[in-house]
């Protein structure tokens, strides 16, 4: 689920500013993303299976900056997954935008295993920045834009 500043929905930690952790459950096919695919947030909704990519020279609102494990062992336990993955997406935004990415009014949000997939051994989280506003203001990689 995507959400603004305004409307949260699913927020699981505010990170100063307008930029919010946004979550989405995923399937099968969502587990291919790689950092650096561009996309339209408004492509995803509760729970996907596919997330299509554009070229990031086009208008875009979304960049995958982190493909991780979750640091989650054991059972399907939402909170926990959601609470790892918010430390493990924000250090993603570190390492791919830079330690400045917070200035660039970016929110990060991130795709984690449903029950189904975590049952059946998927552990990986998927963390993205967008635009604030899922304005689609982007026509490059936000690679080292934050540095």
């Amino acid at each position: 689920m995507i959400v603004s500043c305004a409307a949260a929905l699913l927020v699981a930690v505010g990170l100063g500013g307008c930029s919010v952790m946004n979550k989405v459950t995923q399937q099968d096919g969502a587990f291919d993303l790689e950092p650096g695919a561009c996309f339209s947030a408004a492509s995803l909704t509760t729970t996907v299976s596919d997330v299509p990519t554009k070229d990031c020279a086009e208008a875009h609102d979304a960049e995958i900056i982190g493909k991780l494990m979750s640091t989650v062992t054991g059972d399907y336990d939402q909170t926990a997954i959601t609470a790892a993955a918010d430390k493990q997406c924000t250090q993603a935004a570190v390492d791919y935008v830079g330690p400045k990415w917070i200035d660039l009014d970016l929110s990060l949000g991130y795709l984690f295993p449903d029950q189904a997939s975590w049952g059946n051994g998927k552990r990986t989280v998927i963390c993205y920045a967008r635009t604030a506003g899922n304005l689609p203001t982007l026509t490059a990689s936000l690679k080292g834009k934050g540095a």
